[in-house]
């Protein structure tokens, strides 16, 4: 049976590997897999620890403080969640993400980094379908955009908000918070927004959606 995996990071920075620097590494790593009908097989949610202090345009942007992952991750570093997780062995899976370049480099980097071997995303598709085989990945950016009419690439919070509605969004997220017994280090913020799992609910609300949308639009076969 072929699944979705929907996913975010959150990282210590923006920056990539250069050959005199690292780049920013995966402090957050959410994923939520679900089966055909959109049924939710599997949540992931898991704070990492890292050598790299969490550069402060990073903090503002995910609240996540040096602190907070170091009570959060259990001393738990990135390439250990993977190996947990078994990031590597997900197999007839389309891993779905919001610029899915930013996220996959950013995972494979963590581990190279360290000395491990990279995630296999598979092959880029423009078609989400239940019944392909095989490993693929896709990036809902662009076809998002297009249902929003927009030019240029949207925030995901403001697709949320305009299409979904920001106080239902965060009722949501709070239900699925106590469903899945997340851990969540912004309650109290009663924002939602830049966390990598909230984001991968938004992500995947916004994909059921306009699921029939995007099947007569562009040929997608979501369900």
């Amino acid at each position: 049976m072929h699944k979705f995996l929907f996913f975010d990071t959150e990282t210590t920075s923006l920056l990539n590997a250069s050959k005199h620097k690292p780049g920013g590494e995966v402090i957050q790593f959410a994923a939520i897999l679900v089966e055909p009908g959109f049924k939710v097989k599997r949540v992931i949610n898991r704070y990492c620890s890292s050598t790299q202090l969490i550069d402060p345009n990073a903090e503002k942007v995910h609240g996540l403080s040096d602190k907070k992952i170091s009570a959060l991750s259990g001393g738990n570093f990135f390439e250990t969640v993977a190996e947990k997780e078994r990031l590597r062995s997900f197999d007839n899976v389309t891993w779905i993400a919001y610029n899915l370049a930013f996220d996959t480099k950013k995972i494979n980097q963590t581990l190279t980094q360290n000395g491990y071997e990279p995630v296999n995303f598979g092959q880029t598709t423009q078609k989400l379908d239940f019944s392909a085989k095989g490993v693929f990945k896709y990036d809902a950016i662009d076809p998002l955009r297009v249902i929003h009419r927009s030019n240029y690439r949207v925030k995901l919070q403001d697709l949320v908000k305009h299409h979904i509605g920001a106080d239902v969004f965060k009722s949501v997220c709070r239900k699925f918070r106590v469903q899945h017994n997340i851990i969540d280090p912004l309650i109290g913020k009663e924002d939602y927004f830049h966390n990598a799992l909230f984001d991968t609910l938004a992500l995947l609300l916004l994909v059921y959606k306009f699921r029939n949308h995007l099947q007569k639009s562009t040929g997608l076969n979501l369900i």
